[in-house]
Formats: C-alpha cells, sequence, structure tokens
C-alpha cells in the first residue's frame, strides 16, 4: 500500500517526501542535500500548482 503524506490550509500544501538512509543521514548532518543526492533526478521539484 502507498501513502502520501501531506499537510495542507488555505494557502499551501506540502508534501513530505522518504529518502534512503544514504541519503537522509548525510542530508541531516549536513544541513543539506550532499551526494549521493541528485537535483536532476527529481520530477516537478520547482513547480507550482494551481496558482
Amino acid at each position: 500500500m502507498r501513502r502520501i503524506r501531506a499537510s495542507y490550509d488555505d494557502a499551501t500544501v506540502v508534501v513530505y517526501q522518504a529518502y534512503s538512509p544514504q541519503i537522509a543521514e548525510p542530508a541531516v548532518a549536513g544541513g543539506t542535500f550532499v551526494n549521493p543526492f541528485k537535483r536532476s533526478g527529481r520530477r516537478g521539484s520547482n513547480r507550482r500548482c494551481c496558482g
């Protein structure tokens, strides 16, 4: 079963995405995404919906 975790209000929708430990642990330690995370592999990361 797949689940989408999100929260919303009248102005914003936030969708949560899980990452593998190989990506998440260095990101938490460094305070930002680092290798092996690749932004180019994500679709629609800068898209805005609905106005």
